[in-house]
């Protein structure tokens, strides 16, 4: 596992990522690697780890590893067929937001309208309208209606 969390270190670091990105990245994998040191086993870490915790790791991936996972989630039918390996990041990312909004009871018209609330940075249109689409699909996918939404994946 060691070397596995080392290679992965060595990738982020020789990425063409932003600074912001690498850094974020390897903050996350000091927390994944404390975390694992003190977890009893390999599937008690993966079974305690959050949502946020697991697409950082995927989004840590080779591309082809990053295909390859997509590629069997389609299989099961768990994303729609149609999507290729950037459109399913995006959306990860995206659902991790929405699902981080309805953990802190924050409101998903704030995170539709804003990139950065705090600076009142408005989003783009068509990032605001991406989002909206993929509420009302979630929304969709578990019966829930406009009302409830900001309970959204809370179940």
């Amino acid at each position: 596992m060691n070397m596995y969390l080392a290679t992965q270190r060595l990738r982020i670091t020789q990425s063409t990522s932003n600074q912001d990105t690498i850094r974020n990245s390897c903050e996350t994998l000091d927390n994944l690697t404390l975390d694992l040191k003190n977890s009893y086993n390999i599937y008690y870490f993966v079974g305690k780890a959050g949502f946020g915790d697991c697409n950082n790791l995927y989004l840590m991936q080779p591309i082809d590893i990053q295909k390859s996972i997509l590629h069997k989630m389609q299989n099961f039918k768990l994303v729609p067929q149609p999507m290729n390996i950037s459109g399913f990041n995006r959306r990860m990312v995206q659902i991790q937001f929405i699902r981080n909004y309805v953990m802190h009871n924050d409101s998903l018209e704030v995170l539709c309208r804003y990139t950065y609330r705090n600076n009142k940075v408005l989003r783009k249109s068509a990032d605001r309208k991406e989002y909206q689409a993929l509420i009302k699909d979630l929304e969709k996918e578990y019966m829930i209606n406009d009302k409830s939404s900001d309970y959204l994946l809370t179940i």
